[in-house]
């Protein structure tokens, strides 16, 4: 089972494009021993990604989708629900802000991150109380 302190790391392999950007956030942030760190991490992951989408740079999006993937099915219960109403609640919500069509990066999901990813369309639309695996 993936660990929550083990999942940054994955990420910043398989998209190297966010090194730079890694390496600044981690010297803005002190407490790295934080519980709920990984929902910080996640935040500054999910802007890059909205970058990448805006920019048409796709480049490393599969990689990216295919670890997500991963996180979602190997994750211990905390990365998966990081991972859900953290990471990809934060890139939905950062596509949206930008009008960016929104179907043009599903093509990129795997299916446990596309069936997270349509529960949290259905949920902010109030089509569901909330969200779990079984939706």
């Amino acid at each position: 089972m993936v660990k929550r302190n083990e999942v940054m790391n994955l990420l910043v392999n398989v998209c190297p494009s966010f090194n730079e950007k890694w390496k600044e956030h981690l010297e803005d942030i002190w407490d790295r021993e934080s519980n709920l760190i990984l929902y910080t991490d996640f935040a500054e992951f999910a802007r890059h990604l909205t970058s990448l989408a805006a920019s048409e740079s796709f480049q490393e999006l599969e990689a990216v989708f295919n670890e997500i993937e991963y996180l979602l099915q190997q994750g211990d219960p905390f990365v998966q629900e990081a991972v859900m109403v953290g990471l990809l609640e934060d890139f939905q919500n950062g596509l949206l802000n930008i009008g960016y069509e929104i179907n043009l990066i599903e093509k990129y999901f795997k299916p446990e991150t596309k069936k997270y990813w349509t529960s949290l369309t259905k949920f902010w639309n109030g089509e569901i109380p909330y969200i779990d695996n079984n939706q």
